[in-house]
């Protein structure tokens, strides 16, 4: 359910099923299907990363890449995971710099 709502856009519904997967006691350690739905609770996380201001962006953004961080260990052959990890961390690097530089001039 959790991949239907995120090929949907439903991000809310995304974080809803991913969780309940999660949370369920189906979900081992050496399961990929476990990596998958880390994976898709980090895609929804994402997406309220950048809803965020840049203020609340700079104390949470290690929260939100967490769900990655824990897909990349439960199943480091999946290599979209590596990828979106990687472009959330240089979108967020590039964001709170461009936030420093305003505050170090106000």
């Amino acid at each position: 359910m959790a991949l239907h709502h995120y090929r949907q856009g439903n991000h809310e519904e995304i974080e809803k099923f991913a969780k309940l997967f999660l949370t369920s006691g189906h979900a081992t350690l050496d399961s990929r299907v476990t990596a998958g739905a880390w994976a898709v609770l980090g895609y929804s996380s994402v997406y309220r990363i950048f809803q965020m201001d840049d203020d609340l962006l700079y104390l949470e953004w290690p929260w939100h890449v967490l769900p990655f961080q824990v897909s990349v260990l439960v199943d480091s052959k999946i290599g979209v995971v590596f990828f979106q990890l990687a472009n959330t961390l240089y979108q967020v690097a590039t964001r709170l710099s461009r936030y420093f530089l305003t505050t170090i001039g106000d």
